[in-house]
């Protein structure tokens, strides 16, 4: 019912231009060469721009041209005391050619917005999919910036160092990381994507300790990645506490 009376409300409106036009052609073709030239442009903006503006269909855009077209075709030789250069000169021809130039434009600028929007309707879903997986993990997510200043910890991670979201944000990943082993593999590697998983091995003094809120240290399983977003690189780890397996 809702679709249905859309569609009744959008043909009627389009009948209602579609009206106005086919009056105006008449209107405007039985005034006189400086009435004429003062009523077109209004005519063309009124019936026709407004119109195709609010319509956004391009058969029923086609539909309201051709009927300006056609109808001011029919009235001017019926009815206008013009000649056809006082026609063309009045603005007659600048007329009908704005109105075939409105379909092009705006029916073009409609797919440009429609596709536009569609394309981020469908990021926006992406991300909140990607959110919601992030948020509900049951491994601690950490995204840090070039700095390494943390921008995104999820409530696993929190819950595995023991700081609250508000306690790290912006805050060094060495907060949460021991510094001698984030240079260490640094300097290996040349950037933090080191911090992968094949690098870990079952020697304690090889795995990588994270340091909880209250100073003491566990052992992490870790794996990395880099992305480059805007011009700008940034590092999402996954963070297991592997206590109980060592």
């Amino acid at each position: 019912k809702g679709e249905k009376g859309k569609k009744r409300s959008k043909q009627g409106f389009f009948l209602f231009v579609l009206f106005g036009t086919v009056y105006g052609s008449y209107i405007i073709n039985t005034l006189e060469v400086e009435a004429f030239y003062n009523f077109n442009m209004n005519y063309t903006v009124m019936f026709i721009g407004v119109g195709i503006f609010l319509l956004w269909d391009i058969k029923y855009s086609l539909i309201v041209v051709g009927a300006n077209i056609i109808s001011n075709l029919v009235f001017f030789n019926l009815f206008s005391p013009l000649s056809a250069k006082e026609f063309i000169t009045a603005g007659g021809f600048m007329m009908i050619s704005m109105a075939a130039f409105m379909v092009i434009t705006l029916q073009w600028r409609y797919n440009v917005l429609k596709r536009e929007t569609r394309n981020t309707l469908m990021l926006q879903k992406s991300e909140q999919k990607a959110n919601q997986l992030i948020e509900t993990a049951n491994d601690g997510v950490i995204t840090v910036n070039e700095k390494r200043e943390v921008i995104l910890i999820n409530p696993s991670a929190q819950r595995i160092f023991e700081y609250t979201q508000e306690e790290v944000l912006g805050k060094p990943l060495s907060l949460l990381i021991d510094e001698e082993i984030i240079e260490r593999f640094v300097a290996e590697k040349c950037n933090l994507a080191a911090l992968t998983k094949e690098t870990i091995s079952t020697d304690p003094e090889d795995l990588i300790y994270g340091k909880r809120k209250d100073g003491s240290v566990f052992p992490l399983d870790v794996s990395t990645s880099k992305m480059f977003v805007d011009g700008e690189f940034y590092t999402t780890s996954i963070f297991r506490d592997i206590t109980v397996e060592t």
